[in-house]
């Protein structure tokens, strides 16, 4: 985890990040809120918070601090969950340093998991849109199973208004969160009704709430212009069969993961410890496991196929990284309540002579021997010559500002990063590094925005230059070109 927050001190801002210090520069935080929440999406929870931070030219310029905050805050949020959930469903007290580990392993295999792990923790636009929606949601689920469970008296109301609260920020971070909070809040008080025949406000309020939301979601003006107003794009069948696809890609990096793996076999072995009120008393246990992944595999079925019949988009991969937060977590849990039963007759392992050491053998070598192991590696390799690459471009841009030209011509990328990287290390590591250490580094966000079109315009916005040349492609600053920001600024006034 350390690692990871190192190599927070490698990044640059990117993309849509200039695109959020424009809007504010050019309309006010306030103006570029209402501008952003009107014309590209109903996010109304997390799109001012984006805007708020992208507004800071301190905070871009030291990129770190946002990307180590919004890392520590997703560590302090799996932290508050298993601690929750270890001292409330299991029969076990573990010292603090135990959960201290616990957490940092069980984000490690959320990110191992994950499509693309950069936008997940290297990228403000996704840290603030998306990841803040992750941080969010083990708060909810934690204060969704207080309030359900809590008896009425002194102090009761004051938790339901607060989770009601907790929905509706959370709602309005992405429309994932969205989706996901709607599924998982249909089936505690779907279970709470049925089940337990609660008829409490509180389990008929959460899903009236969700629908509310989601209807107030649908109408706003921004997802009206983002979706081009939910007309269909294709034959049913033809979203339905690209929804499966997608969701099988979804599923396939967690169960083709050895650390998932290693993660199941301690929760399977830890379950012996589940308090047995909370484990299901009767049913086929095997076929219930069974349900429960068809039942998570058919709601991103669900997702998948709405975001491209009504709105004709492919979920991108940040945003397939939050599902894999809403789903791995999910498979976990019912294996350790559905499947662990079973291995209680098992005597247990721990005293065996000689078995001690083995579990963290097998461990190591799984942590060690995985795809993401050898990324982070690259990405460490890697990041300070990106780093040198991207801190070199910004120094040309000067070099011309002072000597009074608004034109400047960037190498290409790759063919800087290989100068780069022959200067500091020599011919020939260079090229063994070329090699096995390719750039950009894995787990930096990198869109190469100088080398695009629109990119690279806002890329010459930001840092003050008319012209920006890279490779063949020229982008004019973004402050000079006619269309959508004239037009946003004179919707502002």
């Amino acid at each position: 985890m350390l690692l990871l927050v190192s190599l927070s001190f490698f990044q640059h801002p990117s993309s849509d990040d200039f695109a959020g210090n424009l809007l504010t520069k050019s309309l006010g935080v306030r103006g570029a809120i209402g501008w952003y929440l009107s014309e590209q999406n109903g996010r109304f929870s997390s799109i001012p918070l984006f805007l708020l931070l992208s507004s800071s030219r301190f905070l871009l310029d030291h990129y770190f601090i946002c990307l180590v905050f919004f890392l520590l805050l997703t560590y302090l949020s799996v932290w508050y969950f298993l601690k929750y959930v270890l001292k409330t469903f299991y029969t076990i007290t573990k010292r603090p340093a135990y959960y201290h580990w616990l957490s940092a392993f069980s984000l490690l295999v959320l990110l191992a998991c994950m499509p693309e792990p950069s936008s997940f923790f290297t990228w403000l636009a996704t840290d603030a849109t998306y990841l803040v929606a992750f941080i969010l949601f083990p708060v909810y689920l934690v204060q969704l199973h207080r309030v359900l469970t809590a008896p009425a008296g002194r102090g009761a109301m004051g938790g339901r208004l607060a989770l009601l609260l907790l929905l509706w920020v959370l709602s309005g971070t992405n429309e994932i969160a969205l989706f996901f909070s709607f599924f998982f809040s249909l089936l505690f008080c779907g279970y709470r009704f049925w089940g337990l025949k609660d008829r409490s406000w509180l389990v008929m309020a959460l899903p009236a709430m969700h629908v509310l939301i989601i209807i107030l979601e649908f109408i706003a003006s921004g997802n009206v212009h983002r979706s081009g107003a939910y007309v269909q794009k294709q034959f049913w069948l033809y979203s339905l069969g690209g929804a499966f696809y997608q969701a099988a890609q979804i599923f396939f990096p967690i169960f083709s993961n050895p650390l998932f793996w290693l993660s199941a076999g301690w929760m399977l072995y830890s379950s012996r410890h589940i308090k047995t009120t909370v484990l299901p008393v009767s049913g086929n246990r095997v076929a219930l496991f069974a349900l429960v992944l068809v039942v998570m595999f058919a709601a991103v079925l669900v997702l998948a196929f709405m975001a491209r019949h009504l709105t004709g988009i492919v979920l991108p991969l940040r945003a397939r990284n939050i599902i894999v937060c809403m789903v791995l977590p999910s498979v976990l849990a019912a294996a350790a309540l559905l499947i662990g039963p079973l291995l209680r007759t098992m005597p247990s392992l721990a005293g065996k002579p000689g078995w001690k050491p083995f579990p963290w053998l097998a461990g190591l070598l799984v942590l060690v021997f995985n795809p993401f192991t050898a990324g982070l590696c690259q990405s460490l390799v890697d990041a300070p010559i990106h780093r040198e690459v991207l801190d070199q471009r910004i120094a040309l841009i000067n070099e011309a500002k002072e000597r009074g030209l608004q034109k400047v011509a960037l190498p290409a990328y790759q063919d800087h990063f290989l100068a780069t990287m022959k200067r500091a290390y020599g011919e020939k590591a260079a090229l063994f590094c070329k090699i096995e250490f390719p750039a950009p580094p894995r787990f930096l966000y990198f869109l190469d925005d100088p080398s695009q079109r629109v990119t690279g315009s806002l890329y010459g916005e930001y840092y003050g230059i008319d012209t920006v040349e890279s490779g063949s492609n020229v982008s004019v600053r973004m402050g000079l070109l006619p269309g959508i920001w004239q037009r946003a600024e004179g919707k502002s006034r």
